[in-house]
């Protein structure tokens, strides 16, 4: 990724919508999370399931993760 680019991801999360406990503790599976997808070629949002994720993958396309410290 371009350093330039990292500002397109730049953005402030509402307190009520970070998940602050793992899947498990709300009672879901880990592929049962919501997905959050950008679309940069029209700056579309579309909001999906975790189970989608292997139809979204492009060649030559970016995924971003965060690893939290825990299992």
């Amino acid at each position: 990724m371009l350093i330039a680019e990292q500002d397109l991801l730049d953005f402030q999360l509402p307190d009520a919508l970070e998940a602050h406990e793992p899947p498990e503790a709300r009672g879901l599976a880990r592929d049962q999370v919501r997905l959050l997808v950008s679309h940069r070629s029209d700056d579309a949002i579309e909001h999906r399931g975790f189970r989608d994720l292997p139809d979204l993958l492009r060649p030559g396309g970016s995924l971003s993760f965060s690893m939290d410290g825990r299992d």
